[in-house]
């Protein structure tokens, strides 16, 4: 059953009454209940979706569902009258809150989510409007934390030929590259990163960016390759040192860096 402990737009609400007579007396089972609501789409108001019922026959208490689609408003006004001679019908007033108030325990849980989230953790959460329920924040956290956990489990080490200094090169710029000349990351890990999905794993080198790369399995765990560096994508770049890094990006347009090294460039002698 639903938390009932206060009433949420959006979500059906169980609301308990009694019906009166003038006198102030109580009617223990009051009979031909009816219940009408309005709310700020419908003020001139409208058969409720469900019918009220009496739950007590001693004490007099009843209760109606008010609906999902009642519960939509800012204020949900709700009517019950009875056919018993003489009996006042019951009036209320509900306001449906925007989201679940976090409790301490939801407290609790998000502070343990939290427990040493990185910056894009607590940046994904600040951007969530301040009504967000507190289920909804603790999905963007997981989402967001999957997806960075590809930093921490990944493992990577440069294959190809490095310079002492740790830099790759030199690339000559201008000149055209084939799959295995510009070097390949090695990622010991089990990260699906051959799963990625439209996204995949892109290189940056420089000022050229979005380099389909090539993610195949290997002992160690994946290969990841640029497949082919045209003579004119090498010719942009500027002699010196240039900054490659790999990213791993998922459909949703969510980047995580992987790798990232040093190229040297040297200008086109010809």
């Amino acid at each position: 059953m639903a938390d009932q402990s206060r009433p949420l737009r959006g979500v059906a609400f169980t609301l308990p009454f009694q019906i009166f007579k003038a006198d102030g007396s109580i009617i223990p089972n009051p009979g031909g209940l009816a219940g009408r609501t309005k709310n700020d789409a419908d003020p001139t108001g409208a058969v409720m979706d469900n019918a009220p019922s009496v739950t007590d026959t001693t004490g007099g208490w009843c209760e109606v569902v008010v609906s999902a689609a009642e519960m939509t408003s800012d204020t949900t006004n709700v009517t019950v009258t009875s056919t018993d001679v003489g009996a006042l019908p019951f009036s209320g007033v509900i306001f449906p809150a925007a989201a679940q108030v976090a409790t301490a325990e939801d407290v609790a849980t998000l502070a343990t989510a939290l427990a040493g989230a990185d910056d894009a953790v607590l940046a994904a959460v600040a951007a969530l409007p301040d009504d967000t329920d507190v289920a909804d924040v603790l999905a963007a956290i997981a989402l967001v934390k999957a997806k960075t956990d590809l930093i921490s489990l990944g493992t990577i080490s440069v294959v190809s030929a490095t310079n002492t200094d740790g830099t790759w090169g030199p690339l000559t710029a201008g000149d055209d590259y084939v799959a295995g000349t510009i070097s390949e990351l090695s990622v010991t890990t089990g990260i699906p990163l051959d799963a990625l999905g439209a996204g995949g794993v892109i290189c940056n080198l420089g000022s050229i960016t979005g380099v389909v790369c090539t993610v195949t399995p290997d002992d160690a765990g994946y290969k990841v390759a640029i497949p082919h560096l045209t003579a004119a994508q090498s010719a942009v770049l500027q002699p010196g040192s240039v900054i490659r890094e790999f990213e791993a990006l998922d459909a949703s347009g969510f980047k995580t860096t992987f790798g990232r090294d040093t190229v040297i460039v040297e200008g086109d002698a010809v």
